[in-house]
């Protein structure tokens, strides 16, 4: 077991490592470009706005790639391993904040209130985590009440279509009526 512990470290820490600091050196550059090219569509560009799709989209791709990670970690837990898979997860969970802040944007069309919504969720699923851990056996009130608004708020996000979709949609509603 050790064997294999120690050689799957080897071969895993250092492309892990070199893609983690290649992605910290190439993040500004990279962000953007993206911007330039007005793609709101990946994940990896900070702030804007996104569809339906792609929020859907980026939020299984983050998940298969944070399961990867951490099965990673499940099966070759040492302290190397952990100094490389807590930058990915931490990563991982901010871009699924930025994905969730771009969507909350999208659907309201005002930075500083899509800002708090998404401070306000995240704040919420870290009371949730936090009240998990104390108390396990327990399920409160607050607890379903808490997982609730985050429910609903995932929800709304896939569902309501964007600001910018609707004025399309009646843009085309008001051409056909012209003609």
């Amino acid at each position: 077991m050790e064997l294999y512990n120690a050689l799957g470290t080897y071969i895993l820490v250092g492309p892990l490592f070199g893609i983690l600091l290649t992605l910290i050196m190439c993040s500004g550059a990279f962000s953007s470009e993206m911007r330039s090219l007005e793609s709101d569509a990946l994940f990896l560009v900070w702030g804007g706005k996104i569809g339906r799709l792609w929020y859907f989209l980026n939020i299984i791709i983050l998940a298969v790639l944070s399961f990867i990670i951490a099965l990673i970690y499940r099966f070759l837990h040492n302290w190397i391993i952990l100094l490389v898979c807590i930058p990915y997860q931490i990563l991982f969970y901010l871009l699924f904040w930025n994905n969730a802040y771009k969507r909350i944007n999208a659907v309201l069309d005002h930075k500083k209130v899509s800002l708090t919504v998404t401070i306000f969720w995240a704040l919420l699923g870290i009371a949730t985590f936090v009240m998990r851990k104390y108390e396990p056996d327990s399920y409160t009130a607050c607890q379903i009440i808490i997982d609730f608004i985050c429910f609903v708020l995932f929800v709304l996000t896939l569902f309501v279509p964007s600001k910018k979709t609707d004025e399309l949609k009646n843009d085309i509603i008001q051409e056909c009526k012209d003609l």
